[in-house]
C-alpha cells in the first residue's frame, strides 16, 4: 500500500505538466491544454476526481442527491474518479479508538487513504484536478485532503467552473469532450459512493485482522 504520506514527489524527481504545476486554482482552458499536453508528451497523468457532495437536501426538491449515481450515469471528465468523503472517512466501525463519538465526515488515517489511493491508481506524480457539480461546494474539502495526505502541493489543483461549464465551453469549441456512456452496474443502488461494495473489494482484506 503507498500511502500518499509515506512518499513524496519533486520537480527534480518527476516530469511536470507545465499548464497546471504550480497551480491551486485552474481555468478550464487550463485544463483542456494539460489534457493535451498530456496526451501527446511524457507528462504525468492528468487524473480528474469528481468530488460532488452535499452536506443538505436539494433545495428544489427537498430530497438528498446521489452524486454517485449521478457520476455513473455519467457525463463526467474523461476518466474521472468518484470520491466520496464518507467512503475514505474514519468511520466508528473501522476504527472505534480514533472515532469512540461516532463522528461523521471525519479525515481518514492514512493507510485508510493509501488503499483508497490504491485503488483508484493514483500515484504521487499525477497532477489532480478537483472538480464537481453545481451547487456542490466541499471540493476544497477534497484538496486539502490530497494536501494534508502529502500530496505534492503543486500537483493538486481546483478547477474554477463546474461540470456542467466543462461542458458548455467544450461543446462550444469543439474540445474535449465527457464521458457519456453509463457505468451504473458498478454502483450500489444506494449509492453513497458505492460505499459498501468499495469498501469489500478494497479496504476488508487490510482491516479484516
Amino acid at each position: 500500500v503507498s500511502s500518499l504520506s509515506s512518499s513524496s514527489s519533486s520537480l527534480g524527481d518527476h516530469p511536470v505538466n507545465s499548464e497546471l504545476y504550480g497551480k491551486t486554482l485552474v481555468s478550464i482552458q487550463d485544463v483542456i491544454n494539460a489534457q493535451h499536453s498530456a496526451s501527446n508528451t511524457a507528462d504525468p497523468k492528468v487524473i480528474f476526481v469528481d468530488a460532488s457532495w452535499y452536506h443538505r437536501p436539494d433545495p428544489t426538491t427537498n430530497q438528498f442527491r446521489i452524486p454517485s449515481l449521478e457520476y455513473a450515469q455519467g457525463p463526467r471528465l474523461p476518466s474521472a474518479r468518484y470520491i466520496d468523503i464518507d467512503s475514505v472517512a474514519t468511520s466508528h466501525d473501522l476504527f472505534p479508538l480514533e472515532n469512540p463519538n461516532k463522528l461523521p465526515h471525519m479525515f481518514p488515517p492514512p493507510l485508510l487513504f493509501g488503499v483508497a489511493m490504491d485503488a483508484y491508481n493514483i500515484r504521487n506524480e499525477d497532477h489532480i484536478v478537483i472538480y464537481a457539480k453545481r451547487g456542490a461546494v466541499f471540493t476544497p474539502r477534497m484538496w486539502f485532503l490530497f494536501l494534508s495526505m502529502g500530496h505534492d502541493e503543486n500537483r493538486v489543483h481546483l478547477m474554477q467552473g463546474s461540470l456542467e461549464d466543462y461542458v458548455e465551453m467544450t461543446v462550444a469549441s469543439e474540445g474535449y469532450s465527457v464521458e457519456e456512456h453509463s457505468l451504473t452496474e458498478s454502483y450500489s443502488e444506494e449509492g453513497a459512493g458505492g460505499r459498501e461494495m468499495f469498501y469489500e473489494e478494497n479496504y476488508a482484506q487490510y482491516f479484516d485482522d
